[in-house]
């Protein structure tokens, strides 16, 4: 199921493809040759029919005589998906084989389990090849503390929310930097997002959100305005739902990792929640949650 916490990062990606390479340079070191810019490129990296291979986003860099120079495939990963590193290595593949130059895969963990996971090599066995991506989560991502320069800002600032956003002080320090980048985009954009990371971000973080909002500094905070009252009630139900998930599970014996307690209590998609619940009553195991 396609959610906004998967969405959003791509979003800038695809609005502005420059993001993506400076985001992997700045984070990862990764030596990118010399390039002058970057195009987002079709998702699709099938190379026959029936078969079909659909990659989160890919941003091809290219030289001033515009000859493609390198690519960079980014995939967002909420959980363990024991058949993503095949699908991550097939993306590679099949993407190199279209231009030819340096290709990067970058894996966007939120959590450091996930994280830890998509790390682990993977061994082909064809002459000892061993497959692994590069990858983005909690560790290589810093605490935003002053505003960025670079056509990266905004993802990493937005993505410092994300991930270290539930600390009440990290939350205080990153969020008005973020609300600083939202103030200078186009109106329609700004709403778009801010009304995206209010949905998504740690519930500290959010809280931080709301209050600067409330201020009216922005034009795009009058307008997202308009909407916060709905939001916030529908919040309000979501939190509802998701400690009844908790208790149920608590009283029925399953003990839940740290990820799957969190993705409970950040779910704000109400027939997903109910969904669970009725998982929940007959569940031999929280696993389900990682669906």
């Amino acid at each position: 199921m396609v959610t906004y916490k998967h969405e959003m990062p791509l979003s800038f990606l695809r609005d502005d493809p420059a993001m993506g390479p400076a985001l992997v340079q700045r984070l990862l070191k990764i030596d990118l040759p010399q390039y002058t810019s970057v195009k987002a490129a079709s998702e699709a990296l099938t190379t026959m029919n029936p078969a079909e291979l659909t990659c989160d986003a890919v941003n091809v860099c290219y030289d001033s005589a515009g000859e493609a120079v390198a690519a960079v495939i980014v995939e967002v990963q909420l959980r363990r998906d024991r058949f993503k590193p095949g699908a991550w290595l097939s993306y590679l593949a099949n993407q190199w084989r279209r231009h030819q130059v340096p290709t990067h895969v970058i894996v966007l963990c939120f959590d450091r389990a996930t994280a830890a996971w998509a790390k682990t090599p993977l061994s082909i066995g064809h002459q000892d090849l061993v497959f692994a991506p590069w990858v983005i989560g909690p560790d290589e991502v810093p605490v935003t503390t002053e505003s960025l320069a670079g056509s990266d800002a905004l993802a990493l600032t937005f993505l410092s929310a994300l991930m270290h956003g539930h600390d009440p002080a990290h939350a205080a320090t990153i969020i008005p930097i973020l609300d600083h980048e939202f103030g200078g985009l186009p109106n329609d954009r700004a709403v778009e997002y801010a009304s995206n990371a209010l949905r998504i971000l740690p519930e500290a973080a959010r809280m931080v959100m709301e209050g600067i909002v409330k201020l009216e500094q922005f034009d795009y905070h009058r307008e997202l305005l308009g909407d916060a009252a709905n939001e916030i009630e529908a919040r309000g139900e979501a939190r509802g739902k998701a400690d009844s998930l908790l208790l149920l599970l608590a009283s029925r014996g399953l003990t839940l990792s740290e990820s799957q307690t969190q993705s409970v209590r950040e779910c704000t998609d109400l027939q997903r929640l109910d969904e669970w619940i009725k998982q929940a009553i007959t569940a031999e195991s929280p696993d389900f949650l990682d669906q």
